[in-house]
């Protein structure tokens, strides 16, 4: 059994991947395996996946019409044979000594999962960003990071970086929880580490900068137009999974206004044509989770969308004066 499942979905990534893989392959633990998931790349990607594959048996790669990060996820993880996995994106890259760090790490405590750092940098220019979420700084000073689970870390959990690539799973650990990725929605990270997170009985944090995240601000905010309807379904989605295992109140308060207030900083960043696209979704996501935060979105200008607005406005105060009758009626 190999120590480490290297799993890299790769789509369209030929002017990355090779260095994807050479920090995969040129891992100081040397007894890893790589599975890499062609999920429908159109460019020159499998035929560099079959030229690394002949020249290194420990690479293993599988081509499949493009299904998305999850489904391509989720294919190699019922292909990993490792101790451990790690998630590595193939415009990304790893420390040369990254796999050995993690392993004495995660042996020496037998951790069902550790969390690590990584340096965030501008794909145009290079340039480091100055990126916390990334740095553990939220932890308080005598937290102890060897060994923990969720409920020792209620008050912070929320700031937890919840990147695949930064944190890596025991693999027994996930196939006995069925634990996996979310098929078809982007966002997937926050639902696949808090199922995880909160079911490991032993979790830890080194601080350790091991993994190279690659930003390109452009396809950021293109990212966010685009799939901004997926974040409030998964931050939905992670509400319910939060109530099903009975999160306590003030925590689950925590969780919907940090999500609410992500939800509401990227709304104000859109363009007026997509705050008018978005707004009905905001204004029902923020009825049902947060609603003393509806006063600060904004309301779309008059246009063709004016009778969509108000007819869901309508349908709001009718499911919170119908809820507040029959309340008061049963009272």
């Amino acid at each position: 059994m190999p120590k480490f499942s290297i799993i890299i979905p790769v789509y369209n990534a030929e002017k990355y991947l090779e260095q994807c893989l050479d920090s995969a392959l040129g891992q100081t633990l040397s007894d890893i395996e790589v599975i890499c998931i062609n999920d429908g790349s159109t460019d020159s990607s499998l035929s560099i996946l079959r030229a690394y594959a002949q020249k290194d048996k420990r690479i293993f790669y599988l081509s499949q019409e493009n299904q998305g990060l999850s489904c391509a996820r989720n294919v190699a993880l019922k292909r990993a044979c490792g101790e451990y996995i790690l998630f590595l994106d193939s415009d990304d890259y790893l420390q040369l000594d990254a796999c050995e760090i993690l392993y004495h790490q995660a042996t020496r405590y037998s951790l069902d999962m550790l969390s690590y750092s990584a340096f965030a940098f501008d794909d145009l220019t290079s340039q480091s960003i100055n990126f916390p979420y990334y740095d553990f700084t939220y932890l308080p000073h005598d937290f102890n990071t060897n060994v923990f689970n969720y409920k020792d870390c209620y008050s912070f959990m929320h700031q937890m970086a919840v990147t695949s690539g930064l944190t890596v799973y025991r693999r027994d650990f996930i196939e006995f929880h069925h634990i996996s990725f979310q098929p078809h929605l982007c966002f997937e990270d926050n639902l696949f580490f808090y199922q995880a997170f909160t079911t490991a009985e032993r979790c830890g944090i080194i601080t350790d900068k091991l993994y190279y995240k690659r930003f390109q601000p452009s396809s950021i905010t293109h990212m966010w137009h685009k799939y901004y309807l997926d974040y409030l379904k998964m931050a939905q989605l992670l509400f319910a999974y939060f109530e099903s295992i009975s999160m306590e109140e003030k925590y689950m308060h925590a969780y919907k206004n940090y999500y609410s207030s992500v939800a509401l900083q990227k709304f104000n960043s859109f363009e007026k044509k997509d705050q008018r696209r978005y707004h009905g979704s905001t204004l029902k996501y923020l009825c049902l989770h947060s609603p003393h935060l509806i006063s600060q979105l904004p309301c779309p200008s008059f246009g063709r969308h004016i009778f969509s607005y108000y007819q869901t406005k309508r349908k709001i105060f009718l499911i919170l004066f119908g809820f507040r009758f029959s309340f008061k009626k049963k009272i």
